[in-house]
């Protein structure tokens, strides 16, 4: 045996013991739940059948995809602008803003939720105030409803995209957009011709990362949604929890995880992932 075989077979010898927990604590439970959705309740692809016929399905899956589509645009919008501010400026504003876009990520998803169930409520902080200053005179709805949900999920989503994006921008070379400038750019012309199409791979980054969580999203929906605002994560825990439905649970699940996979390879065939989300690593 040649030092170069004796070497790979050495390299795999290490990975084997992460390549057996991958196998049998990701690979297969995924297996298992691929075999319920083809065996429950009765033999055969009936559930996936049910994805053509069901109106109730048909109806969740358009909420999921939409409430997903809308939160993505917002919350990456919104981090953008986040990202740009903690990218431009100095040193210790820029260490303020990073610790306020880090905030959220200490806190339970489920503290969140309550939290904005206190300020949205009825007789929670923000009807109280538009209602003493006059503004409105009832308080509005803004819970057990889609923009309630939608609230939630933006406030944890929006310092996900940024934090995506601040890697990006910071790879950008600023002596870019002063050329532009000397070259007589405005500011808003240099942005636009030279600092935002640098930025595009990131921002399509930051947008896959978004709404693959998106679509994922439980906790916020439930709570703030009250029930009348269901996307398939919900779904699919009232299907196992509550009446039993193994199959179509099942079967959902494999559904969001092949769509999930597809958006990753027809976007990979449009720009490095990795480069996108990693840029420091591939300077």
């Amino acid at each position: 045996m040649s030092i170069l075989e004796s070497r790979t077979s050495f390299y795999w010898w290490l990975l084997a013991p992460a390549i057996a927990f991958f196998l049998l604590f990701a690979i297969w439970p995924i297996g298992q739940i691929a075999a319920l959705s083809i065996s429950e309740p009765a033999p055969g692809i009936g559930n996936y059948l049910r994805l053509f016929t069901d109106g109730g399905l048909h109806k969740l899956l358009w909420t999921t995809v939409r409430i997903s589509v809308i939160a993505t645009a917002t919350s990456v919008s919104l981090g953008y602008i986040l990202a740009f501010a903690i990218v431009q400026s100095k040193s210790a504003p820029a260490r303020f803003l990073i610790a306020c876009t880090l905030i959220p990520f200490w806190l339970s998803v489920v503290v969140q939720a309550f939290s904005w169930i206190l300020l949205l409520r009825s007789n929670g902080l923000v009807n109280t105030l538009l209602l003493e200053y006059g503004i409105i005179s009832a308080p509005l709805v803004m819970m057990r409803n889609e923009f309630g949900v939608m609230v939630g999920m933006v406030h944890f989503l929006a310092p996900v995209a940024a934090m995506v994006l601040i890697g990006n921008l910071r790879s950008i070379d600023n002596r870019l957009v002063l050329a532009a400038k000397s070259l007589g750019a405005g500011p808003y012309q240099a942005f636009r011709m030279v600092y935002f199409p640098l930025s595009l791979p990131g921002l399509i980054g930051a947008v896959v990362v978004v709404f693959i969580l998106a679509l994922g999203f439980f906790v916020t929906p439930a709570l703030l949604g009250g029930g009348r605002t269901v996307m398939v994560a919900e779904y699919i825990s009232v299907q196992v929890l509550t009446v039993a439905r193994w199959g179509v649970a099942s079967m959902l699940s494999i559904v969001l995880l092949i769509a999930v996979m597809l958006l990753l390879v027809l976007v990979s065939r449009v720009i490095d992932l990795r480069k996108a989300l990693f840029p420091e690593q591939h300077a």
